[in-house]
């Protein structure tokens, strides 16, 4: 009896040590959780105040949350100078009041310097994430401008804030110099090179002839005018002046009376003064004549468009629809990088071929060429169906780790459920187990989401470390009308939570698809086609956010994996 009582006393002791030992763990936890919280959020509020933030008559801390959570409108961040312009703390932050009797460290807000202050005793408040909140919209707000924003409208790249930077007062729009003062001058202010003697004038300049002037204007000229008697209108008198002229780079001749030119001629004339004491020559005249250009013949047009095209259309019968006269122009095309050949009629085109096409003016002073059209065909795959497995394997967890991997690949069940009691093993229930069921899919369309498969994760128990931490799930999809086959790894974060009775959304394990992002390709018809994945919704038993799905403890819960089948043209 005295060793049984002795015993009791032992493991009572032990227990309140115990006791006392979490007990201050979970008290240094939330002061140093407090200490950084107040920290980041003074730095925020610094921030949010130095770029036109207000928190004036502001006292209650969620108001002061609610304010760095706002953000600036897509007009006002815009011309925001400096990155803080959004959202300065998480939208999910909210304040819980800590009451006088808690043994917890508490803050509270100081609204005349702005601040949170930590204190230990009295009413405050403390700092946690509400995951309700996560999804709310961010506010719109208003705030003060900064000293310069990005203008608006001006040229200059700042607006000014007309209350910070005022304009500066005018200066003076000329300035008195000393003339004729050279840039070296000597000690007593003088000049030390002597003054420029005065220059003689210079002569008069001797009056220059009129440049010839043509009877025709240079530039075009209807094509049935040509050849063209072009004369020039201003002769001087023989007396002043020979006249000489000059037919594109022929040689230099007298001029006798009006010259003939032809189409694309050019023509120079010139006076030459008879008495150079009297006048000078006149300047060269120039002009060239041409007929107009002629029209160019139109662009080739196909009956098919240029690009995708559905897979069983082809091979496709390409014509052309606007095909000019036979008079007019010979008409050639070009599949692929063959040879040029002459256009007699709708052509045959395959998948991913090219066709070339050009009308070719058979009087090219009637018509230029064409210019050539260009065309690519390539084919659009109407609709994919297939087979999908996964296998379970490379699971990591500590040196504890007990797993097993059964149903073909398809189950993973890790974790020890049983603990020791007074050297008595006590199962505490079932394991922690994740599922995947392969769901096949067919006459998807591309575009179209389609289910990959299903998770099923039992959230159980496991004691001493034994649980997993990551494991690989291979994925293997099998289309055999395409003759393909994708492999892929999805890789697992398998996060055992501690459980907070008063808390099941926090108690719940989940699993984190890290790679869902990934570069699956795959080709059809030559085309190139990339598989997207997502991870879908959730059952009631469990959540879903973004990559990751949440399961409530003791209960199995189920969520999707989609895919979608993306053109790379």
């Amino acid at each position: 009896m005295v060793e049984l009582l002795a015993t009791i006393a032992i493991l009572g002791l032990i227990a309140t040590i115990t006791a006392l030992g979490v007990s201050d763990v979970n008290q240094s936890a939330q002061h140093n959780k407090l200490t950084s919280d107040v920290q980041t959020l003074n730095s925020a509020i610094k921030i949010y105040r130095a770029n036109g933030g207000d928190l004036s008559s502001i006292a209650d801390p969620n108001s002061v949350l609610a304010k760095l959570k706002s953000s600036l409108s897509k007009a006002d961040k815009a011309r925001h100078v400096g990155a803080p312009s959004g959202r300065m703390v998480d939208n999910r932050v909210v304040a819980v009041p800590v009451t006088t009797d808690s043994w917890k460290l508490r803050a509270t807000y100081d609204t005349a310097n702005f601040r949170f202050e930590i204190k230990e005793t009295g009413d405050g408040v403390e700092f946690v994430l509400d995951p309700n909140l996560n999804e709310l919209p961010v506010t719109i707000e208003t705030r003060d401008d900064s000293a310069v924003s990005y203008a608006e409208n001006a040229s200059w790249i700042w607006d000014h804030a007309s209350t910070k930077n005022p304009d500066a007062p005018a200066g003076p729009s000329t300035f008195k110099t000393k003339p004729n003062v050279a840039d070296s001058t000597a000690p007593g202010g003088g000049s030390t090179q002597p003054p420029t003697p005065p220059q003689p004038p210079a002569p008069p300049q001797l009056p220059q002839l009129p440049t010839p002037k043509f009877s025709k204007a240079g530039g075009t000229h209807p094509k049935t005018d040509f050849p063209l008697s072009v004369a020039i209108t201003n002769v001087p008198p023989t007396a002043d002046a020979d006249v000489i002229y000059r037919i594109d780079s022929g040689s230099w001749q007298t001029w006798i009376g009006p010259v003939t030119i032809r189409m694309n001629e050019s023509l120079r004339a010139q006076f030459i003064a008879k008495d150079p004491a009297s006048h000078r020559d006149s300047s060269q005249a120039y002009a060239k004549f041409s007929p107009p250009e002629p029209p160019k013949l139109a662009t080739p047009k196909f009956s098919k468009a240029s690009g995708a095209h559905p897979e069983e259309d082809f091979p496709l019968s390409v014509s052309i629809s606007n095909m000019p006269s036979a008079a007019d122009a010979d008409v050639i095309y070009q599949i692929g990088s063959g040879s040029w050949q002459a256009w007699n009629g709708p052509v045959t085109i395959e998948m991913n071929e090219s066709l070339r096409a050009q009308f070719m003016a058979k009087d090219t002073s009637s018509y230029r060429n064409s210019s050539e059209s260009y065309a690519s065909f390539f084919p659009v795959a109407s609709s994919f169906s297939g087979t999908t497995d996964g296998d379970f394997h490379s699971p990591k967890g500590g040196e504890t780790l007990e797993y097993s991997i059964s149903a073909d690949g398809d189950s993973f069940e890790h974790g020890d459920p049983v603990f020791v009691l007074d050297g008595t093993p006590i199962n505490s229930g079932e394991t922690n187990t994740l599922n995947f069921s392969a769901k096949p899919f067919a006459s998807v369309p591309p575009g179209q989401k389609f289910k990959l498969g299903d998770f099923f994760y039992h959230n159980g128990s496991s004691y001493y470390d034994s649980h997993a931490t990551n494991v690989r799930l291979a994925i293997v999809i099998e289309m055999p009308d395409r003759g393909e086959t994708i492999t892929f790894d999805l890789n697992l974060d398998l996060v055992n939570t501690e459980n907070d009775p008063d808390d099941a959304n926090a108690s719940a394990d989940f699993v984190r698809i890290t790679n869902l992002q990934q570069n699956i390709g795959l080709q059809i018809n030559g085309i190139g086609y990339q598989m997207r994945l997502e991870f879908g919704a959730t059952d009631s038993f469990g959540f879903s956010t973004n990559s990751e799905f949440h399961v409530y403890e003791g209960a199995t819960g189920q969520g999707e994996v989609l895919a979608t089948f993306i053109s790379n043209n």
